[in-house]
């Protein structure tokens, strides 16, 4: 299982951009059928 921290300032921010919160959004890493790409372009600072 993953052990995810966040920000509740950058979580406030993503509910407002997105409409989605963090507790809920690490969800999508428990699905079997995911797929992970690496993204060059956003990838050095994360």
């Amino acid at each position: 299982m993953y052990d995810f921290e966040w920000d509740s300032v950058k979580d406030f921010i993503n509910q407002q951009k997105h409409g989605v919160p963090f507790r809920l959004a690490q969800y999508t890493f428990l699905d079997p059928d995911k797929i992970i790409e690496y993204d060059a372009d956003h990838s050095s600072g994360e």
